[in-house]
């Protein structure tokens, strides 16, 4: 990344950092950053394209905290939102021998209220396979074990193998204990109900996604506001069943980003059946000439800081970013 990505921000098209924040999650009302977009962007013929932006900028924002995840240590896109006033911190969590690997950080935003992040690792080691690969389906979360025990619930679609109730992926829930449980002795969640104005990104790439999926899926149903979390995923899987998707997929604000060129978003389905994806879908399409490497982080980082630059330029031509003068970036990155 180091400079030449550096540049991207710093250049004449965008008005604003990482930094500085968008807007809320919710849809209506927009709310302004100070110095960020223009007050013309809370008309209603600027929303889409106020929209538009928010959603490229979440998504980098997502895929930067993902890349971190693989190298915490070392990570220049850490480092760089460091330097743009983001607190991180590398996190391992293990219970009943699973061990999640994730990061928490924050920003203050324009509004005085705070922006949370939490983004999951993907699949790097051998335990992490082991996840990926135990397909058993389990009720979701505590509140479905008896209801499966008893046999009850809604049927889900005719064909789907084993299906009554919303059932999810065994190894993705209880990765997603684990992190629970070291997210629980932390003071986030204590610090997202001590303030409704607080906003929640939760995003984690392939393993990862499914994890950030479901911790999501468990929030909103249990406590949080839907407009108060947003989740993107890259190049996640499946993580339930028919029953799930349509019982509790309308109730999350989660963005899936996929690739063409990427085979995992759809191998559960295809090879073991009885998964399904829901959400929305934001595809990059990747040249045929790319045989290898699909899936992995770097590809999505690199879709993902183009898309962001395509949408900033565009905000900038409809008047809803300032157009910056060209300035020398004098600031070094490893």
């Amino acid at each position: 990344m180091g400079r030449g990505v550096a540049a991207i921000l710093a250049g004449a098209v965008l008005a604003c950092q990482l930094a500085a924040g968008s807007v809320s999650f919710a849809a209506v009302p927009v709310q302004v950053p100070l110095g960020a977009l223009s007050p013309a962007a809370v008309s209603g013929a600027a929303e889409k394209g106020v929209e538009a932006y928010n959603l490229a900028y979440y998504t980098n924002l997502a895929v930067l905290a993902c890349a971190g995840t693989y190298a915490p240590k070392t990570s220049e896109a850490w480092q760089y939102l460091r330097h743009y006033g983001w607190t991180i911190e590398a996190r391992q969590a293990e219970q009943d021998r699973h061990i999640a690997n994730y990061m928490t950080a924050r920003t203050a935003l324009p509004d005085g209220h705070t922006l949370y992040v939490v983004a999951f690792r993907g699949s790097a080691d051998k335990k992490d396979w082991k996840e990926d690969l135990t397909v058993k389906h389990v009720p979701f979360a505590r509140a479905q074990a008896g209801e499966a025990a008893a046999g009850t619930g809604r049927k889900a679609a005719a064909g789907t193998p084993g299906a009554v109730v919303p059932m999810v992926h065994k190894g993705f829930n209880d990765y997603t204990d684990a992190a629970l449980a070291g997210l629980a002795k932390t003071d986030l969640f204590r610090s997202l109900r001590a303030d409704p104005g607080s906003r929640l990104l939760l995003t984690g790439h392939s393993l990862g996604g499914a994890a950030a999926t479901l911790l999501g899926m468990r929030l909103v149903t249990e406590w949080m506001p839907r407009d108060q979390v947003r989740v993107i995923t890259f190049g996640a899987p499946a993580i339930g069943n028919d029953a799930f998707a349509e019982t509790y997929g309308p109730g999350l604000n989660l963005l899936r980003v996929v690739n063409t060129a990427d085979p995992i978003p759809g191998s559960l389905q295809a090879v073991f059946g009885g998964y399904r994806q829901f959400g929305d879908v934001l595809t990059f399409q990747i040249p045929r000439q790319v045989s290898n490497m699909t899936h992995g982080i770097n590809l999505y980082l690199d879709a993902a800081w183009k898309h962001y630059a395509d949408a900033a330029q565009e905000a900038v031509d409809a008047g809803l970013l300032q157009d910056l003068p060209e300035r020398r970036d004098d600031t070094s990155y490893p």
